[in-house]
């Protein structure tokens, strides 16, 4: 199922997907980046950028906490964003 994360309602969008699903394991993986001048970027395509790098996997990683903590811990969670951006 194709989700642009990158959407305000991306996560809610792949968490109402995988409701059903016992999720162990997260490996949050997107990512994206514009290099250049901070100034010289537009605010949209800045707002886009932090929801996929940094709202997107915050939301991921609270979303099946109750699989998670049913194992006995916080379940792992590991955030590749900042190395795929």
């Amino acid at each position: 199922m194709p989700v642009d994360l990158s959407r305000p309602d991306g996560a809610a969008t792949l968490l109402a997907a995988t409701a059903d699903l016992d999720v162990g394991l997260l490996v949050s993986n997107a990512g994206g980046g514009k290099p250049g001048r901070f100034l010289d970027q537009e605010p949209d395509d800045l707002r886009q950028r932090l929801t996929l790098n940094a709202v997107t996997h915050a939301a991921g990683q609270r979303g099946h906490p109750d699989h998670r903590q049913v194992r006995g811990g916080p379940g792992q969670a590991p955030d590749q964003s900042a190395a795929a951006g």
